[in-house]
């Protein structure tokens, strides 16, 4: 059972607007609604949640579950005070919780899907994307110039994305009580 939560808050948005203008005739918003529905065709299992009234309209369109509050944030403090209604289906059963960022427009259903049966293969309890990077990174020592024009100090490094996160509903259960406690 796998419960799906899109965090589409328009106030802590990157850019005015941008979850709901167009990328090639789709919104980001929308984008994540169409793959989560890929992932779980139960769409009462989906869980919009904003603080927009517009991105709100989109989620009832869908027919997905949307949980709109206009003083909503994306922190630890606001998934508690949630109302019931989003967090029943994650917390009454033993399952999985997909936290679907839009903001990951080039994400994948298969990446998704790949990352869920590692997810299920493994024994963890939760499990984030990351990529690895080359760089060259400063480290505040003197060089010469021949040393900064021609020098090759990349190194290899592992960066997280934020594109979403795959937990099991124990943890978010576990997250929810600390929040009302």
């Amino acid at each position: 059972e796998l419960t799906v939560f899109i965090p589409a808050i328009k106030k802590q948005a990157a850019f005015r607007d941008d979850l709901v203008k167009k990328l090639a005739g789709k919104t980001l918003v929308q984008r994540a609604i169409d793959k989560a529905v890929c992932l779980q065709p139960t769409k009462t299992s989906i869980h919009l949640l904003t603080d927009s009234e517009e991105i709100s309209l989109i989620g009832d369109r869908n027919g997905i579950s949307v949980v709109q509050k206009p003083s909503l944030t994306w922190c630890a403090g606001d998934i508690g005070q949630l109302p019931l209604k989003a967090t029943q289906v994650a917390t009454d059963s033993i399952g999985t919780s997909l936290v679907l960022s839009p903001y990951a427009p080039l994400l994948t259903t298969d990446t998704l899907l790949h990352s869920l049966e590692v997810f299920f293969s493994g024994s963890v309890e939760v499990l984030r994307p990351v990529r690895t990077e080359r760089r060259f990174i400063l480290d505040g020592t003197d060089q010469s110039v021949e040393q900064l024009i021609f020098g090759s100090r990349n190194q290899t490094h592992l960066v997280e994305s934020t594109s979403f996160i795959i937990l099991r509903n124990d943890v978010l259960l576990e997250i929810f009580e600390n929040c009302h406690t």
